[in-house]
């Protein structure tokens, strides 16, 4: 895999172990290389594509680099000193990228609790009431519990726990039924536009989202279908109210733990959550929206600033190696 950067330096949590005959061991010459400098130089892109391009093989994925091929490499080496001059340099530079990444996820962290502390102080400001999941749904079931045939054509794709992610569906890796399979399945449940789907086994249990528009897909049995009465419950509340920490504590708690964990559909009717006024729930989501716009803002110049700080790297680097840093 040196076509792909499979170089590193044995850290010492390694030391002592055994490895597969994919791999060679170079012991380094301390009084030549800087172990540290050495360790940058196999993370700068340039360097390690050009040494993996002398690999061989006809299924790319299989190709090696021979060891006789590796050793012909040649290489820039500065001395000893500048090599701890640099190595020395890169570890102030990284020290400073690495807080600036704890800092955004820092920032991360603290716009997710804003947001549950808003959904948190604004329920408490309302006179709400606290009552039973299964009183504000008219329908909460679990998907098709015998595993539906598959097709290989493109047809009714099959929502599994994989697919719910969080606040949205994912198809990228899906299976398909047919139309008959899915008008069988639909006798059970058949989900539309405001049902929130949320898993019920396994490890995500309790990640959710809900529906915006009415797709024609297939649950199994670890996804569920709630279906909020519209009269009583604002569809977007109870998704906000379901996603809080609070909710997700209470679902969690009546988990049944096997080797498959496993929320039941009558546990999860017994779910208690609160109930303000209809028009409550309204200003209370729409005051949600508004912050989840401005989260969203923040959320996107983190990402940039995420994308520069892993653009910024390969760049000292390069310079740091070439003795302009």
């Amino acid at each position: 895999m040196a076509w792909e950067g499979a170089f590193g330096v044995v850290p010492k949590e390694a030391d002592g172990c055994v490895l597969s005959g994919a791999f060679v061991v170079y012991e380094v010459d301390r009084k030549r290389v800087d172990i540290d400098f050495l360790d940058f130089f196999f993370k700068v892109s340039s360097n390690w594509q050009k040494i993996g391009s002398r690999s061989s093989g006809t299924n790319v994925r299989r190709q090696s680099l021979h060891p006789e091929q590796f050793e012909k490499v040649e290489v820039l080496l500065p001395s000893l000193k500048e090599q701890q001059r640099i190595a020395e340099r890169l570890r102030e530079v990284v020290a400073k990228i690495d807080e600036a990444r704890a800092l955004r996820n820092d920032a991360r962290s603290e716009t997710h609790a804003l947001l549950e502390s808003s959904l948190s102080k604004a329920i408490l400001s309302t006179r709400s009431k606290f009552v039973t999941l299964e009183t504000v749904c008219e329908q909460i079931t679990d998907g098709e519990h015998a595993t539906p045939d598959r097709v290989l054509a493109r047809a009714i794709p099959l929502a599994t726990a994989k697919n719910v992610r969080d606040g949205y569906l994912d198809f990228r890796i899906t299976d398909f039924v047919s139309d008959e399979t899915a008008e069988k399945c639909w006798r059970r449940c058949r989900p539309q536009h405001d049902d929130v789907l949320m898993i019920c086994v396994g490890a995500t249990i309790g990640r959710l989202c809900r529906l915006e528009q009415p797709p024609k897909i297939v649950l199994v049995r670890s996804v569920a279908l709630l279906r909020p009465d519209q009269r009583v419950i604002e569809p977007r509340f109870l998704e906000n109210v379901l996603r809080s920490s609070g909710l997700q504590s209470q679902i969690w708690a009546g988990v049944k733990q096997a080797a498959q964990p496993c929320l039941y559909i009558n546990r999860m009717k017994q779910l208690v959550i609160p109930l303000p006024t209809i028009g409550e729930q309204r200003r209370i989501v729409e005051r949600l929206l508004r912050l989840q716009e401005k989260l969203k803002n923040i959320a996107t110049i983190q990402l940039e600033t995420s994308a520069g700080l892993d653009a910024l790297m390969p760049s000292i680097l390069d310079k740091a190696l070439k003795g302009t840093l």
